[in-house]
């Protein structure tokens, strides 16, 4: 356009008005274009963090040996649900949620990816891909850009929202996770616009979360009445709610159904039982609030805690009554689930009282200056430039801590060593295979030890010890099971005189015994392994068949 004619528009209302128009578009899309670009930064910034402790081995991360076993069953029965698991050779049924099952055994034979493989980078994709999601939910539940890429922000960070996901059991848990986060903020956009295309994904979304892990349906349940009925909105909401229910449902019916003709409802109500709700532990939890698990400084959660009680002041309940909802409801993996809450909490703290007293301050201090010099500093002065720096910092520190903590042994984040898989091998190759197996190590809790939920996987032989899977199996199990795998590890005090008793009382009978030292937790025992194993060589009772710088492999004398 020529200088003249520029100047003859100039002069037209009508291109006055589509010029003044586009100038807040163009801004507009600016601004899209930012937030696109931080969230990708702290995605990538997320994306570092987990990988520091997926490059520490060529092993999977902590668990998943029985869903690796699960895999190959469907393999070997043509890619039909088998009855049960052949995992430790327990009968437990085959009704956990099989998609993964199907991805993971397609992917390994079709693309000719190992398990070992596929066990340590799908979980870690989907875990990423959780990332950007939980923008997108936060901006649905606070509708405000700078606290839903705060709340991004400390989301990608936190240990609750990776540490059991990027796991070798994250191959059922980490796309569940996501697909819940997709599905729950496909509904919120459903209640705020009523676009029916909104309802028809979230059902298809929360349909392939169910199909990866049962526990997140229960999680969607009730977020999804809570956000539906709050403020008493029961006649607008309850007949969405109800097909958003029955939508997923439908499309779940032939994983659930098949279960239920194969087994009754027995293994839902007794993996559903299994869910050690403790109501003092879960009270003393929400009251001492502490939720996010950062290292050395609990910095994120003192800003949860603030915007907490800010969300008390202003009556914005919902939040609150999310997190509290969480905790009681949801006890199982409460830090996992109580993320959501906590980082949008944490992100109204910065938003709605910190930043706005940093800008004052910042305003007051360029005026003072104003004043005094009689110069105008507000075109070369950034009003906001405290409570940017603050922001970066906010999210910088606990960056900094997180990464520090990579460099330790964390104690879910971590895989077994070599000297452990080479003696897995050694029992596959050269034991009898209807050997039964009891395992004692430094971890004293069940769900954190690794080799205790391997050992079957790896070596197809029965191991007394290993409690993963039995919550699916009846007459509380699991509970039982349990206490039998404290008792045992009680051993490690006492010596081998306990193995005996132990087996007279829980009508055990055992011809392996295999004792590893490597301590991979910081609850552990690793001290009292060094006179157990004394113990054991004293009594004459074992001979050791196998040994290498941290395990020993033991069999009785007479077996």
């Amino acid at each position: 356009m020529s200088l003249y004619n520029l100047k003859i528009n100039l002069n037209n209302k009508r291109f006055q008005g589509e010029l003044m128009f586009s100038l807040p578009q163009q801004e507009e899309k600016r601004l899209e274009l930012a937030n696109t670009f931080i969230i990708l930064a702290i995605t990538l910034l997320g994306t570092f963090l987990r990988f520091q402790y997926l490059q520490k081995s060529d092993f999977v991360i902590n668990d998943g040996g029985m869903f690796y076993t699960m895999i190959l069953d469907l393999e070997r029965n043509n890619y039909l649900l088998p009855m049960f698991t052949s995992y430790n050779q327990s009968q437990i049924p085959f009704a956990y949620p099989p998609l993964s099952f199907y991805e993971g055994a397609f992917i390994n034979q079709f693309l000719h990816v190992d398990l070992i493989t596929i066990f340590r980078w799908y979980p870690l994709i989907f875990n990423i891909l959780s990332i950007p999601a939980v923008y997108f939910l936060s901006m649905e539940i606070v509708r405000k850009t700078k606290q839903a890429i705060i709340s991004t922000g400390f989301y990608a960070i936190l240990l609750p929202g990776f540490e059991w996901l990027i796991s070798g059991g994250g191959l059922t848990r980490s796309p569940a996770h996501t697909f819940f986060i997709i599905s729950f903020t496909l509904y919120l956009a459903f209640l705020r616009t009523r676009e029916k295309k909104h309802l028809i994904f979230s059902i298809f979304t929360g349909a392939l979360m169910t199909l990866h892990h049962i526990e997140y349906c229960w999680m969607l349940v009730f977020s999804s009445v809570l956000f539906s009925f709050y403020k008493w909105k029961i006649k607008e909401n309850l007949g969405p709610l109800l097909l958003f229910f029955f939508g997923i449902g439908i499309l779940t019916a032939p994983y659930w159904v098949v279960i239920l003709l194969k087994h009754g409802p027995e293994p839902f109500l007794s993996a559903f039982s299994a869910g050690e709700f403790n109501f003092l532990s879960t009270f003393a939890r929400l009251t001492i609030l502490v939720f996010t698990e950062e290292t050395l400084i609990a910095f994120i959660n003192v800003l949860a805690i603030i915007g907490l009680l800010y969300c008390l002041f202003t009556k914005n309940f919902i939040i609150v009554i999310w997190l509290v909802l969480i905790g009681f409801l949801n006890p199982r993996s409460a830090n996992r689930s109580l993320i959501f809450p906590v980082v949008i909490l944490a992100s109204i703290a910065i938003d709605e009282l910190i930043c706005p007293a940093l800008d004052n301050l910042r305003t007051s201090q360029v005026e003072n200056s104003e004043k005094k010099s009689k110069i105008k500093l507000f075109t070369k002065a950034d009003p906001k430039l405290y409570s940017h720096l603050f922001i970066l910092f906010a999210f910088g520190f606990p960056f900094f801590l997180g990464f520090i903590n990579t460099l330790g042994i964390h104690p879910v984040l971590s895989m077994l060593p070599q000297q452990e898989l080479e003696a897995l091998q050694w029992i596959r190759d050269n034991t009898d295979k209807n050997g039964v197996f009891v395992v004692l190590n430094p971890s004293i809790e069940w769900h954190m030890d690794k080799l205790g939920e391997w050992f079957p996987a790896l070596t197809n032989r029965k191991s007394l010890t290993t409690i993963q899977g039995t919550e699916w199996l009846p007459d509380s199990t699991f509970e039982k099971e349990k206490i039998i795998y404290d008792e045992f590890k009680e051993c490690a005090k006492t010596g081998e005189t306990c193995l005996a008793e132990w087996e007279l009382k829980n009508h055990n009978k055992f011809d392996y015994l295999v004792v590893s030292r490597v301590n991979g937790s910081m609850n552990s025992q690793d001290i009292g392994l060094k006179f157990f194993i004394k113990t054991v060589e004293e009594s004459e009772k074992y001979d050791c068949i196998y040994t290498n710088d941290v395990i020993n492999i033991y069999k009785k004398k007479g077996n």
